[in-house]
């Protein structure tokens, strides 16, 4: 696989390059997505005082980034859930389960889109770039159930994991509709990597 260096990250010459060819439909890996230097922004943008953010998880459309100033979120743009809490940028999704269009604030936006825009990882996509994203916060041992991302997320969810390594596992159905109780994939996310997933 060769390589192009986009600042001081190197990224495959196309995302065919970084398809997991055990990944059906379609998964593509690139580690080291982000450098350290932007990952420390980026935690310090989202206010992470209380715990480490294992996953920055970026629904069709974004992903973090690094801006020169280090503000920290406001503490009410947290949503507690159960096994974790997230912020939606620019916004949630509405009452009929739609994205709203709304700019990004710049330090979620700068690096991270020239190098999804150099991949072409949003091109096939509605909007032809991220406008969306979900900072999800998991501490040590949480996580979340097997689920599907809504149709407001698709064809593409790229995910940027900060602060640790994170597992995804990918479970299959059976014929009647329910989730297998096995995973058929595990996942390791290295910290500072991007995983891309498109299709169904």
């Amino acid at each position: 696989m060769g390589e192009d260096e986009i600042g001081e990250v190197k990224l495959p010459h196309s995302l065919e390059d970084a398809r997991v060819a055990t990944l059906p439909p379609a998964a593509y890996y690139i580690p080291n997505f982000v450098t350290a230097a932007e990952e420390n922004l980026l935690l310090n943008k989202v206010h992470l005082h209380t715990g480490s953010l294992n996953f920055l998880r970026s629904k069709v459309k974004t992903i973090l980034m690094p801006s020169p100033q280090i503000n920290t979120v406001p503490l009410p743009r947290w949503t507690h859930l159960t096994h974790r809490r997230l912020q939606t940028w620019p916004s949630a999704l509405s009452s009929t389960n739609t994205l709203l269009a709304s700019p990004l604030p710049a330090w979620l936006t700068d690096p991270i889109f020239q190098r999804f825009a150099y991949l072409g990882i949003f091109a096939e996509s509605p909007h032809g770039a991220p406008n969306h994203c979900l900072v999800n916060e998991y501490k040590p041992g949480q996580g979340i159930m097997p689920h599907e991302d809504g149709a407001a997320y698709y064809p593409v969810v790229a995910t940027v994991s900060l602060g640790s390594a994170t597992v995804l596992d990918v479970y299959g159905r059976r014929e009647s509709g329910e989730v297998e109780n096995r995973p058929r994939h595990r996942i390791l996310q290295e910290r500072r990597s991007l995983l891309v997933t498109t299709g169904e």
